[in-house]
């Protein structure tokens, strides 16, 4: 069973040759590295997180090269929702807001 997604992104183009891949439409505060995350249907960890916030880049475990990020391309990336809350220190979590879209409110 899916749990509930946050929208993070869009697998966009790749970046290297091992797998990265820049993130189109993203929500950084919910692609630290080491997060679980869903690429499609399917879960995966964030192995490498670079670039900015603005440009995330990052590679998951999905995939090991460029060919395989190709063919993901365009794929949303989700978060699982959860409570969190907003510090001064860390960054902002958005978290039980029924506008955002769901594994059930669209197709991978």
């Amino acid at each position: 069973m899916t749990p509930e997604l946050l929208h993070a992104g869009r697998v966009g183009r790749p970046h290297g040759l091992d797998g990265s891949f820049y993130v189109i439409e993203p929500a950084p505060q919910l692609l630290p590295l080491g997060a679980q995350v869903w690429v499609g249907e399917r879960p995966t960890e964030v192995l490498r997180r670079a670039g900015t916030d603005a440009r995330p880049i990052l590679r998951v475990g999905l995939a090991s090269d460029r060919t395989e990020i190709e063919a993901l391309r365009g794929v949303r990336s989700c978060s699982p929702r959860r409570r969190w809350t907003r510090t001064s220190t860390g960054p902002t979590i958005w978290s039980d807001a029924p506008s955002w879209p769901t594994a059930a409110s669209w197709a991978a």
